[in-house]
């Protein structure tokens, strides 16, 4: 089902109301002339006001209309994708309505799967995915006919479902990583644990870095660095920490409490952070 952005449908119904079903450079010109109006009525309105000293003028104010809105009647336009807003009777014309005009018949098939809010091609691909994603890991054996990738999934599916290796092995893979922590003393430690532990494996991360197109110049690459977010998110709340913020600081602080002290640091270490 083809979603359209409400702008399109407002453009595209005062164009076809007010313009005949013109062609395109028609209806560029008539919404460019309409936009010349509407700006300089603008302005006029602007110098009259200051011309009289910002007093009101002797000319009554004309009382504005507001039309209450029903998107399934098409006030003020028609929202075909809208559950039961088209029916077998609904009329199609391409000037008036071109996405109506195509989809029609693919809307009027159109079934909302249950307990979704949505429905269309890119649903049913969603749910197809999901399909095949559940069927991969439920037999959750490897075999010599499993492609590369497939034998990667189904690797750190089993990594992560893992509890009882897990649990034999503690915090000891953790404690490895707030040792080298701890031994940074100087700036140059600092920078030597930056570099020699990949990003991925620090605890604390000083900087992140992504690489994204130019969206001046889709040929050109940015490497863009970012700082880490920051433990109550919002930078306002350590300036002035609110009821939500203290909620957060006080779970996020009884968390870190609880994990010093499985780590090896006593009561009395942890109680000064």
């Amino acid at each position: 089902m083809v979603h359209l952005p409400f702008c399109y449908h407002e453009a595209r119904d005062f164009l076809s109301a007010h313009n005949g079903g013109q062609g395109y450079g028609e209806h560029k010109k008539l919404m460019s002339a309409t936009l010349s109006v509407a700006l300089a009525a603008s302005i006029i309105g602007c110098a009259s006001t200051a011309n009289n000293g910002g007093q009101a003028t002797d000319e009554p104010e004309q009382a504005e209309t507001s039309q209450a809105k029903d998107y399934t009647t098409g006030t003020p336009w028609q929202d075909i994708d809208l559950d039961g807003v088209v029916t077998k009777d609904t009329p199609t014309d391409v000037k008036d309505n071109y996405a109506l005009y195509v989809n029609k018949d693919k809307v009027l098939d159109l079934e909302i799967p249950p307990g979704y809010p949505c429905g269309g091609t890119f649903v049913d691909s969603y749910l197809k995915r999901d399909e095949d994603i559940r069927a991969l890991f439920t037999d959750n054996k490897l075999s010599e006919s499993d492609s590369h990738d497939t034998k990667l999934a189904l690797s750190l599916y089993q990594l992560m479902t893992d509890w009882d290796g897990r649990n034999a092995a503690g915090v000891t893979p953790l404690k490895k990583q707030v040792d080298a922590i701890e031994a940074i003393d100087s700036l140059e430690s600092l920078t030597d644990y930056q570099v020699d532990v990949p990003v991925e494996s620090q605890i604390g991360k000083f900087w992140s870095y992504k690489v994204e197109q130019s969206l001046e110049d889709s040929n050109r690459y940015l490497l863009k660095l970012e700082s880490p977010q920051l433990l109550l998110e919002d930078s306002a709340e350590y300036a002035e920490l609110t009821d939500y913020g203290s909620m957060k600081k006080e779970a996020k602080t009884e968390l870190a409490h609880k994990m010093l002290v499985k780590l090896g640091y006593t009561e009395d270490e942890v109680a000064i952070w």
